[in-house]
């Protein structure tokens, strides 16, 4: 009997602590984590672990990501999400040497118009695509009829869990933000409440970008998109900025060059080229001019001489003129702007000359007029409406699955 109840206790102890055991099994269960780092199968020094660490230190990776937009690769505004994607995926952890068709025509854009930015217009990216012909680059990133193009990066890691938070965190970029039905409107043909909501809403497509500017440069100190989006809505209420010293200057030596070599009426006295880009100069330092405001002035101060034979040559000069003059506006705001923002960040990037010339690239946005809005938001009457796709591929998706 004793035997018998002894056993009986022990059996009951064994079942007890068997089931506590498969309890904290089952629990422990969801925490367990695959990772592994492939590239440390090799040894540190054969061929393979030296390629990896060079391709890493030198291109950023050996690992391909790429991104394939169905969409009209010639369109502003899908060259505008593609860009966008390109910033996102440089603020993620490894990603890195974004690559498209659309960091070309920014690249493009800053060389012929001092900055980096995608234009506004159809035929202002049909210029800067027809410098780019004939580049090899072009053919791995765009197909030919320009209906399909690529976002490549490479990552740098060979960490199965940093590849497998890299893919969820682009499709979920795909999933929710990349704005994939986009209506185009014309700000100033908006009633002036719609107006305010497009200015809203381009505001926090300036925070956002910053933002992740801002991240990427600088990944232990994130910045509050909402914070900029405060500060940007006190800095626009005022809308009087005047030409600095160095934009009177610039504005200036730009008018001076282009009466001497561009002007459609062809001016022989430098006293009377002189006076003109002073008089403009005085009457665009604290504001826009009108095309008429400067007909005015040139018929004025020009002898009729010069173009009594084509009048046609004195209006066409104006219009390139008050072009000029908005220009020179359009730097001189954003880059006020830039020097009123940058205290917003920590001092590191405030000293990082990069990310200083992404502040202004990235406001360059409040000189447009064309915006493209998602559709989903209604913040306008629609307008023309455009469609574009996004699927991720790329060995990265391979070596998650």
């Amino acid at each position: 009997d004793k035997l018998a109840a002894l056993v009986l206790r022990n059996e009951i102890i064994i079942l007890a602590g068997s089931a506590l055991i498969i309890i904290i099994a089952i629990l422990g269960i969801p925490r367990l984590k695959t990772q592994v780092n492939m590239s440390e199968y090799s040894p540190k020094h054969s061929n393979m672990r030296i390629s990896d660490n060079l391709l890493r230190d030198k291109f950023g990776g050996s690992l391909p990501i790429q991104i394939i937009i169905d969409g009209d690769c010639k369109n502003p505004f899908v060259l505008k999400e593609m860009y966008r994607l390109q910033k996102y995926m440089e603020s993620i952890p490894n990603v890195n040497n974004s690559q498209s068709i659309a960091g070309l025509i920014c690249n493009m854009n800053e060389v012929m118009n001092g900055h980096y930015t995608i234009p506004e217009t159809r035929e202002q990216v049909a210029n800067l695509l027809f410098m780019l012909e004939g580049e090899d680059i072009i053919d791995q990133l765009v197909s030919n009829d320009y209906s399909e193009g690529i976002v490549q990066a490479r990552f740098g890691s060979m960490d199965t869990k940093l590849m497998s938070e890299a893919v969820k965190a682009i499709d979920h970029y795909l999933e929710t933000e990349l704005d994939t039905a986009i209506s185009v409107v014309n700000l100033p043909e908006l009633t002036r409440e719609n107006q305010q909501k497009i200015k809203k809403f381009q505001r926090g497509k300036i925070s956002a970008e910053l933002s992740l500017d801002a991240h990427k440069r600088m990944p232990t100190s994130p910045i509050d998109p909402s914070r900029i989006e405060a500060a940007l809505d006190t800095l626009l209420a005022n809308r009087n900025y005047p030409l600095n010293k160095e934009y009177q200057k610039r504005l200036k030596e730009q008018l001076q060059t282009f009466f001497y070599e561009e002007s459609d009426v062809e001016i022989e006295s430098a006293q009377i080229i002189g006076k003109l880009v002073e008089l403009i100069a005085a009457k665009a330092r604290d504001g826009q001019v009108g095309r008429d405001e400067i007909l005015t002035l040139l018929k004025k101060n020009i002898p009729l001489r010069y173009w009594r034979q084509d009048p046609d040559a004195v209006e066409s000069t104006s219009e390139f003129i008050v072009s000029i003059v908005k220009e020179k506006h359009d730097h001189n705001r954003v880059s006020l702007l830039a020097g009123k923002l940058l205290p917003l960040f920590p001092e590191e990037l405030r000293q990082n000359r990069k990310f200083v010339d992404d502040v202004r690239d990235d406001l360059w946005l409040i000189n447009e007029e064309l915006i493209g809005v998602p559709v989903k938001q209604k913040l306008a009457d629609s307008g023309n409406e455009i469609q574009l796709e996004a699927t991720q591929s790329g060995m990265l998706r391979v070596m998650k699955k």
